[in-house]
């Protein structure tokens, strides 16, 4: 059937916090930050195992990857607390007048990156010895301003960072554990702007700047597999995305397409296109489903459900709101949002989810292995965050609303809060995919789900 109604069941009240959840990498706590204090609960029934009390509010909160420690990063300070899940403090990081813009835990959950303000340097901390291994300099900053652009390779206790020099990039692979450069070349983009490595740590992915639509693959020693370009169009690469196989890896333009690049050939594989008119037939081999606002006679007010678009119905879907820059609204020219802002693969590369910022409201998922659409999910409000279940084929959607709305094989379903004035702005999956935290923005207060296990 189209629609499928999922079951959800809740903790019976939403939790205070101030601004940080996140589930341990394992799947078996949540952390949430109160202020200066941490809790560490449990997935199963969220119950407080332990507190940690810093020395200042928290900006920042990150679990090592094997789960053991956590780190803070003090707001308003160049300090780094680390805490072990099970006792008390391990290390405190004071950064000093260099300030600090980046922290991140390096692959091997016992070294601790840290850049500096002003980009004066990234330094490279171990929890095994008092002073720090070593310091990178002159490492470039990404697309958000704030990051340096460097990547931390998911097995090996690599670095991948990116160096600028006599305006060139420069590529730099750093061991960690043998406090050594294995190797240094210049990459072929003209002004980089992302890096990352696949899931498998073998392959790293070079985004080019907003002005140049280029990916460049390179292996770990240098070796180049490819360097993708689309020359006709003006504008670039807005998302990246690698399926967990690391097979496919999804493209997302400023133009609204979508490409699959294979790993065989590391050639385009095939491309989807967004549209804002849809006009669904009986061959189509996908459904329109659209959110409707229905009334509930048990509860007495409004609630969601999705209705799904009859046949030979032309659809236009909605664009996004006039955005205005400075002076006057009168002699202002609205911008347009376009680009594939939001893009990713289900657990098992069967399914892509994709935003595109001219229609805002609404989710595109597509049929990989044929190339086609295998859905449309139209919204009342934009999509604030839509994420696939790590252990099945099941999509969470919420829209800053009163709901989540969930998408699977067997089709699409509203679930609606059990709270009056309850707002779902963004919402995670657990690694276990058994549980689900929504977080309340405006309230300061987050819930926690445990839906059903749909059957494929």
């Amino acid at each position: 059937k189209p629609r499928h109604p999922v079951v959800m069941d809740f903790l019976e009240n939403p939790i205070k916090f101030s601004g940080i959840v996140e589930f341990s990498p394992n799947g078996e706590y949540i952390a949430n930050t109160v202020l200066q204090r941490i809790h560490i609960r449990r997935t199963s029934s969220s119950d407080i195992i332990r507190t940690h009390m810093c020395a200042d509010k928290i900006g920042h909160l990150e679990w090592s990857p094997d789960s053991t420690f956590i780190l803070c990063v003090l707001q308003g300070r160049a300090v780094v607390q680390v805490f072990d899940v099970q006792s008390e403090s391990v290390a405190r990081i004071d950064e000093g007048l260099a300030g600090l813009s980046w922290v991140r835990w390096a692959s091997d959950s016992r070294h601790i990156l840290c850049n500096s303000d002003m980009k004066l340097r990234l330094t490279v901390w171990s929890l095994m010895a008092e002073e720090d291994v070593f310091q990178l300099k002159n490492i470039k900053t990404s697309s958000d301003e704030k990051a340096p652009c460097v990547a931390m390779s998911p097995y090996n206790n690599y670095i991948a960072a990116v160096e600028r020099r006599d305006c060139k990039d420069f590529i730099l692979i750093v061991d960690v554990d043998a406090r050594a450069i294995l190797s240094n070349w210049e990459s072929e983009t003209v002004d980089m702007q992302t890096i990352n490595f696949n899931p498998s740590g073998q392959i790293i992915c070079c985004v080019d700047h907003i002005f140049s639509y280029g990916v460049v693959l390179y292996r770990i020693n240098g070796q180049r597999l490819a360097n993708i370009q689309q020359p006709e169009l003006t504008l670039g690469i807005k998302s990246v995305a690698w399926t967990k196989d690391s097979k496919l890896l999804g493209v997302g333009g400023w133009d609204g397409s979508v490409r699959v690049v294979a790993h065989l050939t590391w050639c385009l594989f095939g491309s989807f296109q967004h549209t804002n008119v849809l006009n669904r037939t009986e061959d189509s081999n996908y459904w329109i489903f659209a959110e409707q606002e229905v009334r509930d006679e048990g509860r007495r007010q409004m609630r969601a459900q999705y209705e799904i678009v009859a046949n030979d119905r032309k659809v236009t879907l909605p664009g996004p709101q006039s955005q205005y820059g400075t002076g006057t609204k009168q002699n202002a020219q609205p911008t347009k949002k376009l680009g594939v802002s939001i893009m990713e693969f289900s657990y098992d590369g069967q399914f892509m989810a994709t935003v595109e910022d001219s229609t805002p409201t609404t989710v595109w998922i597509w049929a990989v292995s044929t190339m086609t659409l295998r859905a449309v999910l139209w919204h009342h409000k934009p999509i604030k965050t839509l994420s696939w279940n790590p252990r099945r084929i099941q999509l969470a959607i919420c829209c800053g609303t009163s709901r989540i709305f969930s998408w699977s094989a067997r089709g699409a379903s509203c679930i609606e809060m059990m709270w009056d004035g309850f707002s779902v702005h963004s919402l995670k999956w657990s690694s276990l995919g058994d549980t689900v935290v929504m977080l309340d923005r405006s309230a300061n207060e987050f819930a926690v789900g445990y839906p059903d296990v749909p059957e494929e």
